[in-house]
């Protein structure tokens, strides 16, 4: 029997390897800020076009790299951040295992142009899956330029599985922030399809903070500093006021290097118990400088997930860093953004105690030792962070309608009086603004309000999308509402949608929207408010389930415009929702399978007093 055994070829092996470290265009924009940011620079320029898909271009003014440096730059395994596997637990830079360069190389058409200050001329450097094609000195300025086009190009099957291009710019965003947060000393611009998204000047922590964080006040966020013999911690956390429904706004980096930690996560989040409801975010920002030989970084080809040497010292710690800011917040509300700018280094730590612990408190509420409880803590924080849903949404809503809807058939006893045509209705009137009665013959109809008229505006605004038009209520006086880059790459995304359900959206510069006008109907509803919602609502979704966006963007208006319980209604107003609901293709259930309505017969009124 022959040999079955071969090795592969190097261009083959490249594209494997790609497939663990660049994922998706956000990887790529990664990789090469990065090195960017080892490189020495003061100056990073990011541009990219159609989600990154077409161009990814990273410009530094760092050290650059020689002809022999800029050639073997894009080998495997090449790099100038260690020599030995002891470096591996001396790390100072973010990058260090060589395989970024040749992993973008193997699946792009790739550029570089570097410069070392001291030399007259640059070098060029064109290569198109792992194929080198040619090497040329050029005029370029100091620094470094690396140009990636045409990403996957030779991977069709990775290409197509990429998001819309409004998708893949918000992966590229969060990437761009996760880099420029923990360097304030460092100038970034952003550029998506040649228009600046973020334009940040080097100075303080402070500054950063609220240049990134446009739509945060003051007093709004809190700043933290305490300091151990085991790591020393800065940072700042939100008030629970401007929590959210998504987590975009969390961020923890070690050594300024940006990690992703549940366990951790959950000691935060844990400080704001009975402070922020369940299904809210806290905003915050956390940086630990501890010793390099402490930590593993070298887990996942990502560099996101680090090892601690200690990690429950690490959640105590920083669960009572967090729960001693909240708790102040209520004498010292306010951060205090005129203070000395700070920088976290690594190689920098405290070897003397400087917080003021209670030793007998324990970050863990309720009984039992603190290794117990840290123990539950770590079999829990799972079952808040991973976001694991069995099956699909649409399965899940689909198996839930199915089981209300037999459960309601059974209660009425498959009566023959389910039918789509409105009832004749003698009288109608609404009970403790929160139902409406209806009595139809020997029938007496029970009526959720809100969860009715959400079922009407839900249906109404999926049939805008087949050309059914909702009509636009023009404001008196427009309203203007600052998005963050993320958020605006989305809202931008959506308006031909928007536009069809009602909604008048006008660009207004940078991340900003001009509302014009809203659906009719809509009464007493804050505009800012309302797209804001809305907009978290599509990203919360969009985690969760592949849904039809028109229908996420349906389901997200119906809730946040409809009647709710505790308004009051006119006469008009519940005849014509009772009318309404009936012509609904689905009058039986609201938008989130649970039932709208109760109809009961003389017979059930009558057992009721039996």
């Amino acid at each position: 029997m022959a040999d079955v055994i071969k090795l592969l070829p190097e261009h083959v092996a490249n594209q494997i390897a790609a497939g663990e470290v660049i994922q998706r265009p956000a990887s790529v924009v990664k990789e090469l800020l990065e090195n960017a940011v080892d490189a020495g620079s003061k100056s990073i320029i990011l541009h990219i076009k159609d989600g990154g898909r077409t161009l990814i271009q990273v410009i530094d003014d760092g050290a650059g790299m020689s002809e022999t440096d800029a050639r073997m730059s894009w080998e495997r395994h090449a790099t100038s951040k260690i020599a030995s596997a002891d470096d591996l637990f001396k790390l100072n830079t973010k990058g260090f295992r060589g395989e970024a360069l040749a992993s973008i190389a193997a699946i792009a058409h790739t550029e570089m142009r570097t410069r070392r200050h001291t030399d007259e001329v640059a070098t060029q450097i064109m290569i198109e899956g792992s194929e080198v094609k040619s090497v040329e000195a050029v005029n370029a300025n100091a620094g470094t330029c690396i140009t990636v086009k045409n990403l996957f190009y030779n991977v069709p099957a990775r290409r197509q599985f990429l998001k819309s291009n409004p998708v893949e710019t918000k992966y590229i965003i969060d990437e761009f922030l996760r880099v420029a947060l923990p360097h304030p000393d460092i100038a970034f611009e952003f550029y998506n399809n040649g228009n600046d998204i973020f334009k940040l000047k080097s100075g303080s922590m402070e500054q950063r903070i609220l240049e990134i964080f446009a739509d945060k006040k003051q007093d709004e966020i809190l700043y933290v500093e305490e300091t151990t013999s085991v790591a020393s911690i800065k940072g700042f956390v939100g008030v629970p006021q401007i929590a959210k429904k998504t987590r975009g706004e969390q961020y923890l980096f070690v050594n300024n290097r940006f990690f992703r930690d549940g366990y951790l996560n959950h000691a935060i989040s844990s400080a704001y118990k009975e402070l922020i409801p369940k299904d809210v975010f806290p905003f915050y920002i956390f940086f630990f400088s501890v010793r390099p030989e402490s930590i593993d970084v070298n887990v996942h080809p990502q560099k996101t997930e680090i090892k601690f040497e200690d990690e429950r010292i690490i959640y105590q710690f920083l669960h009572a860093v967090a729960r001693k800011a909240l708790g102040d917040h209520i004498q010292v509300p306010e951060a205090d953004f005129n203070m000395a700018a700070f920088t976290v280094k690594p190689g920098v730590y405290a070897t003397q105690p400087r917080i003021d612990l209670n030793t007998g408190f324990n970050p863990f509420v309720g009984s039992g030792s603190g290794q117990t409880q840290a123990r539950k803590a770590n079999s829990d924080w799972k079952k808040i962070f991973d976001g694991d849903v069995k099956g699909s949404f649409s399965e899940r809503y689909e198996a839930e309608q199915t089981n209300l809807k037999a459960e309601f058939v059974g209660d009425i006893k498959h009566d023959t009086r389910i039918k789509k045509e409105s009832p004749s209705i003698d009288s109608i009137w609404q009970v403790n603004k929160k139902y409406i009665m209806a009595q139809t013959g020997e029938e007496l109809y029970i009526i959720d309000q809100e969860k009715a008229h959400e079922r009407i505006l839900y249906e109404k605004y999926l049939r805008s999308i087949n050309g059914q038009q909702i009509a636009t209520q023009e404001r008196l006086f427009p309203q203007l509402v600052d998005l963050q880059p993320t958020d605006f790459v989305i809202v931008h995304d959506l308006l031909p949608h928007l536009a069809l359900m009602g909604f008048d959206l006008a660009v207004f510069g940078k991340n900003s929207l001009i509302i014009n006008g809203v659906p009719a109907g809509i009464k007493n509803a804050n505009e800012k408010l309302l797209i804001e919602g809305m907009v978290d609502d599509f990203k919360q979704t969009q985690t969760q389930a592949k849904g039809d966006r028109f229908d996420i963007l349906a389901r997200s208006i119906a809730r946040k415009t409809g009647v709710k319980q505790g308004d009051e209604l006119s006469q008009t107003e519940i005849t014509n929702l009772f009318e309404e609901l009936f012509q609904c293709e689905n009058p039986y259930f609201d938008i989130s399978g649970k039932r709208t309505l109760k109809i009961l017969s003389s017979s059930d009124l009558e057992k009721l007093f039996i």
